[in-house]
């Protein structure tokens, strides 16, 4: 295993510890209320999509690797990090909220729960995480952008 590999293999390991977290978490529900219609969606799914954006992360990243364009290990510490922490703010900010009713319970309910206030502070940590999510992703795009540049400049100087 090369050393310059340490990046996909992160990123995969990270996308199989999202799958394992989906396993774990089969029977359990995301309640989702939004403009009057509620909706329960399974949180694995979601643990499996969060997963998969990891994969898709490391397959780019494995890309670079093997075409000789490393990408940058500073940028990529940066963008995991951003990610998982900002992910972990939302799941524990979304864990706070009071629970909706459940799928079987009656729907006029819903009305109550969409006018109690979420807290201030609540809505604050998710709106930083998602400017944390949003940064992390231009990071990583800075870091594609960057290591296409590098490389071009490392064959203009070293032609085969």
């Amino acid at each position: 295993m090369r050393k310059s590999h340490i990046i996909p293999i992160c990123y995969f390991v990270t996308a199989l510890i999202f799958g394992g977290f989906a396993w774990l978490e089969q029977t359990e529900g995301l309640d989702i209320v939004f403009n009057e219609t509620y909706v329960v969606v399974p949180k694995s799914v979601l643990w499996l999509v969060l997963g998969g954006l990891f994969v898709f992360f490391a397959l780019i990243a494995l890309t670079f690797e093997l075409y000789r364009k490393p990408m940058n290990k500073y940028l990529f510490a940066t963008h995991f990090l951003l990610t998982i922490v900002s992910l972990v703010i939302l799941y524990h900010s979304t864990q706070q909220q009071e629970m909706p009713p459940v799928a079987t319970a009656d729907y006029s309910v819903i009305d109550d729960i969409q006018n109690q206030d979420q807290p201030e502070e609540a809505i604050d940590w998710i709106t930083y995480a998602f400017y944390m999510i949003a940064g992390a992703q231009i990071i990583f795009v800075l870091n594609i952008i960057a290591s296409t540049i590098k490389s071009k400049r490392e064959s203009l100087q070293n032609p085969d």
